[in-house]
Parts: structure tokens; C-alpha cells; sequence
């Protein structure tokens, strides 16, 4: 299982599929779109996804960073 939902705003990333990297680059990507925070496991990160001031609905910007990451990932992984 690659992610899995514990509430609204938190998800389990795990680094067997979220690449550490492309978790830092989909950050610094949605900046002004997203306020992420990150805690870092052995294996997984738990991400907490808010929108930022002025963003669009916060589901939306959450739902839009997790698939960014897991194509930032996906590409890497295929690049390899």
C-alpha cells in the first residue's frame, strides 16, 4: 500500500513508491499553494497538506500535490 489516509489533512507516504527527493521538489512546487509539512519516519513520511491563503479548496490542493509527487516519482523510478 502506497499511501494511506489518516484524516482529512495527513497521509502516509512511503518511501518504496515517494521518492525523498521528489517529496522536496513538489514542496518547493506548490509554495504558494500548499503549506506542507513533513515528519519522517524509517521507510515513510507523514505529510499534512493545507492550502495556503487565497488557495483553491483545500481537497483539491491536496489531491493535486499527492499526484504530483507520485509523478515526480514514477518518472525518476522509470528514469532509472
Amino acid at each position: 500500500m502506497a499511501t494511506s489516509a489518516l484524516s482529512e489533512e495527513k497521509v502516509i507516504l512511503h518511501h518504496i513508491l515517494y521518492d525523498e527527493d521528489c517529496l522536496k521538489a513538489a514542496c518547493e512546487a506548490y509554495k504558494a499553494f500548499a503549506v506542507v509539512s513533513v515528519e519522517r519516519g524509517d521507510g515513510y513520511a507523514t505529510i499534512e497538506v493545507a492550502a495556503a491563503p487565497g488557495a483553491p479548496d483545500p481537497a483539491i490542493v491536496r489531491r493535486e500535490f499527492l499526484n504530483y509527487v507520485l509523478d515526480l516519482s514514477i518518472k525518476k523510478y522509470l528514469a532509472s
